[in-house]
This record gives C-alpha cells, sequence and structure tokens, in this order.
C-alpha cells in the first residue's frame, strides 16, 4: 500500500441594553498574543456571560457567535426535536424593539452569512456584520439574549419550519440522514422515537408555556459563550460587551448530563430516495478527555487521507468519504465506503474500513506528512493560523464564523486550560500512539453502521 498522497491531507484539513460603566481591566484577561499576526482576548461579566475576542487584522467582515451548552441530547423523552425548536424560536423571536423575523428575511438582513447550528451538546447562533454593522448587530445580539417575546403564532410558524428542515435531513437526504441517525441508532432510538422526531410530533407537543419556561431556564448570559472574530482592533468591544450585555439577568442553567455511552450495531433500514445500497461506518471515538484522543484525532485524519485512492471517490448521493466535526459530534467518526455487491445488511462496511486500518498499520507514513497535517489543523484546537489560512479569513466571511464558533465552543469544553493541554499531547503524538488510533479505528466492536438499502417498489 503506497502512502496516502499529501493533497488528501489538505483535503481532509480543508474538511435589554443598559448603560454601564466599561470593565475595569482587572476583569479582562490580558490580551494574549497567538503568533500569527493575531491577538486573544477574553473576559467574564458579573453575569456570567464568558467573552472571547480574536482581533484579525485586515478581515472584511466580524463574526458574533453565541454557544449554549444545550443540544439535541437534552431533549425531553417523548419531545424529540425541542432543542431544534427552542433555537429557531430564539434566532426568529421578536426582542425588545427588534421585530421577529423568518429565515428568509434573514438572509436579506445579514447578507455576508448567518448560521443555526444543533449539535448533542451546543446551540450556536452566528450573524456575519461589516465592519459598519458591527456595533448594531452585537446590540441586537445582546437583546436577544435578555430574553425573547413569544407567541402562539411564532410557536406554529417555527413548529413548520424545524418539522420542514427534519424531513429534509432525514427523509429527502441520504447523506445528512445515515450522519444523523448512526449516532441516534447507537444511542438505542427506537422506531417510534425516530417517527416523532422526523414528523414533527415531538416538537408538536411543545406548547408556548413550555417554549417560554425551557428558553428562560437554558438560553440566558450565566453558562454561554460569546465569541467574535474579526479586525476590531480600533473599537471599544470591552465597552460594548459590557453596555450590550452586561445589563441581562445572571440566567441560564446548564442542562442535566445526558448519557455518553453509544452502543455498536449494524442496522440496515429502507429508504425510498436511494436507488443502491449506501451506508456509513461511524467510530465510536475515544472521550476528549482520554489522553488517546490527540493521537486518535491524527489517526482518523491519516485513515480519511487514504479513503480516496482506495475507495475511489464517493459515489452520489454522498459526496464525501470521511466526517469528524469535531466541535458538532466529537463521539463519532463517520467514513463512508461501499457496500460489498449484494450486501444488503452492512456488514462489508465495518470490514472494508478494518482492512483499510490494517493496511495503514503496515504503510510507510512520511513524518513531513504527519508535521504538515499538525500544522495545517492546529488553529483548530485554539493553536496560531497559518499565513493561508489567515489570508482566507481576511476574505471569507463564512471562514470567520467557523472561526468564532470552535474558539466559543472549545471554551465550553474546558477553556485554554484543557485545550493547551491538548494541544502538547497532539505534538508529542509519536507512531506509536496513533498506531493505536489506526487499531482503534479497524475494531469492529467500537463500530456503529447504517445501511440505507432500496424500499421495495421505490423508483
Amino acid at each position: 500500500m503506497r502512502a496516502p498522497s499529501r493533497w488528501a491531507v489538505i483535503l481532509v484539513v480543508a474538511c435589554v441594553t443598559a448603560t454601564l460603566a466599561p470593565p475595569s481591566r482587572a476583569d479582562v484577561v490580558a490580551a494574549r498574543d497567538m503568533g500569527d499576526e493575531t491577538q486573544l482576548s477574553e473576559w467574564t461579566l458579573a453575569n456570567g456571560l464568558r467573552v472571547l475576542v480574536r482581533e484579525l487584522p485586515g478581515a472584511g467582515h466580524v463574526a458574533i457567535s453565541v454557544a449554549y451548552p444545550v443540544g439535541t441530547d437534552h431533549d425531553p423523552a417523548g419531545r424529540e426535536g425541542t432543542a431544534r425548536l427552542m433555537a429557531e424560536l430564539y434566532l426568529t423571536a421578536a426582542a425588545g424593539s427588534i421585530p421577529d423575523r423568518t429565515r428568509a428575511e434573514l438572509d436579506h438582513l445579514r447578507p455576508a452569512g448567518w448560521s443555526l447550528q444543533v449539535s448533542p451538546r451546543v446551540t450556536l447562533f452566528t450573524e456575519i456584520a461589516t465592519k459598519a454593522q458591527f456595533a448594531d448587530i452585537l446590540r441586537q445580539t445582546g437583546v436577544r439574549m435578555a430574553g425573547v417575546q413569544l407567541d402562539s403564532d411564532l410557536l406554529k410558524r417555527a413548529n413548520a419550519s424545524v418539522t420542514a428542515q427534519l424531513g429534509d435531513v432525514y427523509f429527502r437526504n441520504p447523506a445528512t440522514g445515515l450522519y444523523y441517525e448512526v449516532r441516534d441508532q447507537g444511542r438505542g432510538w427506537t422506531d417510534d422515537q425516530f417517527l416523532r422526531l422526523t414528523t414533527g410530533k415531538g416538537v408538536a407537543a411543545i406548547s408556548l408555556q413550555d417554549a417560554r419556561r425551557r428558553l428562560q431556564r437554558y438560553y440566558g448570559p450565566a453558562h454561554a459563550v460569546l465569541s467574535i472574530a474579526g479586525d476590531v482592533r480600533n473599537l471599544d468591544v470591552q465597552g460594548m460587551v459590557q453596555n450590550f450585555f452586561g445589563g441581562a439577568a445572571a440566567r441560564g442553567e446548564v442542562p442535566p448530563e445526558p448519557s455518553d455511552s453509544l452502543r455498536a450495531g449494524v442496522q440496515p433500514t429502507p429508504r425510498n430516495t436511494v436507488a443502491a445500497p449506501v451506508g456509513t461506518v461511524a467510530v465510536i471515538a475515544p472521550a476528549l478527555t482520554d489522553s488517546l484522543h490527540p493521537a486518535f484525532y491524527i489517526a482518523a485524519l491519516l485513515l480519511a487521507s487514504s479513503t480516496l485512492e482506495q475507495w475511489g471517490p464517493a459515489l452520489p448521493p454522498l459526496s464525501s468519504r470521511f466526517e469528524y466535526r469535531l466541535f458538532d459530534d466529537p463521539s463519532l467518526v463517520r467514513y463512508y465506503p461501499s457496500p460489498d455487491r449484494g450486501d444488503v445488511k452492512g456488514a462489508s462496511l465495518s470490514s472494508t474500513l478494518a482492512t483499510l486500518s490494517s493496511q495503514m498499520q503496515e504503510s510507510l507514513i512520511p513524518v513531513e506528512m504527519v508535521a504538515q497535517l499538525r500544522e495545517n489543523i492546529e488553529w483548530l484546537f485554539g493553536g496560531k493560523l497559518q499565513p493561508s489560512l489567515l489570508q482566507q479569513l481576511q476574505r471569507e466571511p463564512t471562514s470567520l464564523g467557523t472561526l468564532a464558533n470552535s474558539a466559543a465552543v472549545r471554551e465550553l469544553w474546558g477553556g485554554e486550560a484543557f485545550w493547551s493541554r491538548y494541544r502538547q499531547r497532539f505534538e508529542r503524538a509519536d507512531r506509536g500512539d496513533w498506531e493505536r488510533g489506526l487499531k482503534w479505528l479497524g475494531d469492529a466492536q467500537r463500530h456503529l453502521v447504517r445501511l440505507y438499502v432500496p424500499r421495495s417498489g421505490a423508483k
């Protein structure tokens, strides 16, 4: 087996308001020089809101991201889809003197970009502003955090929007369906739970009073993170943040910790949206806090770099052979091999990944390739940006959003104290370490397989 090609590594890597006095310098962590022409400042408001500001000289836009430690894993039983509905309400409801808004209106109001991401443990709201818009959009973000205004019409509209989105994600798009369903399968979901989620029955059970109570309880500043990324060097960001967010009440709880357990297994399921079998094998990853994880991450990328060469390009409806969205779902690494001809149960997906893992353990992996990989993704763990990525961030607004989002989630998941140790392990990992990661990836006892097969009689 040949060593993975250099371009493959690059491909993988590419994968309300109150007027108060500005905070005193004692309240602000001194800005850290990141070693890449950027600086990072961090501080915490009296109401608990943690603030991160990454100053990027030359960036044409500013990304504003708010992260809350609540996600789909916290949905109450029988109300699957709750976190998605709460996020939709928070995003679109009226707040203070700001009128309610639809997603289509947001496209017009935020032409540089916006996003709403609901993952198993985190909800992220991101809006991209020009420098001229920044102060007002930051102000509106503060008004929204202080509390939104719900009514029955808005709840009905949000229900319809979330139900339509779930239909797209789970039914009409096999690629996204595989991504999300394989994790729910590992959590032991029943057909009833899938039905309640994907048809909107779970969110339909949520009353206006329930929604108000849940937003009030979990979506406040006490455990939230505000992350800003852009060229804000000449702005009084500290004063703005204090003025726009400091007056919000110190409310907001962290939901009870759900179980982390995922159970390996194989599940074929019929779909009328596929013409041939297509599936994923998801590997249950070590916990982020496990000392093996940094080496496991390297191993996952090395394995991914060989998938195109060994398996060929992904065939529709898939567009990739690999996904590991670390700050969306660190619990699963997803690979997408093609099932063997005649395999309608999915067993060949696991054996194909195990074979590739075994081959990789025996292959020559150039030291410079691993060094380049480390260098290119150090920023993801809070390290410095490479010059090419810095240039991309300066000209691409959506990339700024990714930078702000990843910083916000890192802060929720341990902050710099944790991630500095993670980076050290990542840098120290040697071949013996990532070979352990490769063995983990090839272990069928850690494989969660989901296969879509054409439904009988489907066109």
